[in-house]
């Protein structure tokens, strides 16, 4: 009884000091020297800058243990397979980056998805490449005259004896002017409905009812449009007097 017990002791004592899962899995046995222990706080600072995808860190870290130890069979293994990850990496990003600067952004994009499915967290490829969607995104404006000179409408009153011109014109995400583009013109709130149904970059819009308000509207897809500031339009000016037998317009001119 006395023999079973120590041998399960033993056991327990053994099991308390085997590694654990993990990084400490592999780590290789300490030496007695200082130089055994720096050939393996290297080797394990590699596993740690791998785990982050931090494959440069890690390859610096396996060949600074190859310097110590040539023969140190997991750290070459090791570097071999960190360094090309970060040669692939470096290499798809600075693709990405040459069609970029040439403004080549669809072609950049792939190139920078690429780099990221071997790190997901490189900033400067997560950085060009939100920045490549928002160069090719359209914005849309509604402006007072055609080009890029022309200016946004914001709050406008006019009279029903006025007509103002639109122009819907693009840019993209950092302000370059793209050009015309055909919308489709529409307004909102009591406005007078615009008859206008194939899409054109220009509006004519010409108010026959008085005491109405609303914006008008260009939309180039779901997704992208425009609106003017709000217009409000007044009563025109007197230009005749009629006498009629009847209310309402109805009635006939008397002689």
């Amino acid at each position: 009884m006395k023999k079973l017990i120590l041998f399960l002791l033993l056991l327990l004592t053994v099991a308390l000091f085997l590694p654990v899962t993990g990084v400490n899995a592999v780590r290789p046995s300490k030496g007695v020297g200082e130089k055994d222990k720096i050939i393996d706080d290297f080797f394990m600072q590699g596993l740690k800058s791998y785990i982050q995808r931090d494959f440069k860190g890690a390859a610096e870290s396996w060949q600074k243990v190859l310097e110590l130890q040539p023969t140190h069979n997991r750290a070459k293994i090791y570097f071999e397979k960190a360094f090309y990850k970060y040669q692939t990496m470096e290499t798809n990003f600075y693709r990405g980056l040459n069609h970029f600067n040439k403004e080549n952004y669809k072609t950049a994009i792939p190139f920078f998805k690429e780099t990221l499915i071997v790190n997901p967290r490189h900033q400067k490829a997560i950085y060009y490449l939100q920045l490549c969607y928002d160069l090719l995104k359209t914005v849309l404006k509604i402006v007072d005259a055609p080009g890029k000179e022309g200016k946004d409408i914001k709050k406008l009153t006019i009279t029903t004896d006025d007509e103002i011109v639109l122009y819907a014109v693009g840019f993209d995400g950092i302000g370059n002017y793209l050009g015309p583009v055909k919308v489709k013109w529409a307004t909102t709130g009591t406005l007078d409905e615009i008859e206008k149904p194939d899409p054109d970059n220009k509006l004519n819009f010409s108010p026959a009812t008085f005491d109405t308000k609303g914006s008008i509207v260009a939309t180039l897809s779901k997704e992208i449009s425009a609106k003017t500031g709000e217009i409000i339009i007044k009563r025109g000016k007197l230009k005749y007097v009629k006498i009629l037998d009847g209310s309402d317009f109805m009635g006939k001119d008397v002689d």
